[in-house]
């Protein structure tokens, strides 16, 4: 394959950061995989029910004139997630932490949604 065949990557295209959500009956754990990022550069936010997480991804590889990029998967600068919480999110339950390139947010599930027995008599 030549560069002729090869268009030059648009960030757009790319959706960074990747995340996952873990569900049980106490909570909802959302993994945001953010590698080579500072704790001190992500932001997270809570209005109503969207749980937004910002943040700026550093340039490692400055970009050299005359150099056309033709892929690129680690992407760089500022970027913005949003997630949608369930509604029986308790919002003034939620933590957050940072490890090995992982943001964990732990959103706590109301009480009352949490199923329960009930005894046959």
């Amino acid at each position: 394959m030549c560069s002729s065949d090869l268009e030059p990557v648009l960030d757009s295209q790319v959706n960074f950061p990747a995340v996952n959500l873990e569900v049980s009956t106490e909570s909802y754990d959302y993994y945001v995989f953010a590698p080579g990022l500072d704790k001190e550069r992500m932001d997270i936010t809570l209005d109503k029910n969207l749980l937004t997480v910002r943040g700026q991804s550093p340039v490692l590889i400055p970009a050299e004139p005359g150099v056309t990029v033709y892929r690129r998967e680690r992407v760089t600068g500022k970027f913005t997630k949003s997630l949608k919480l369930a509604k029986d999110c308790s919002l003034n339950n939620i933590s957050a932490g940072y490890s090995l390139g992982v943001l964990h947010i732990k959103v706590q599930r109301l009480a009352h949604t949490k199923p329960e027995k009930i005894s046959i008599t």
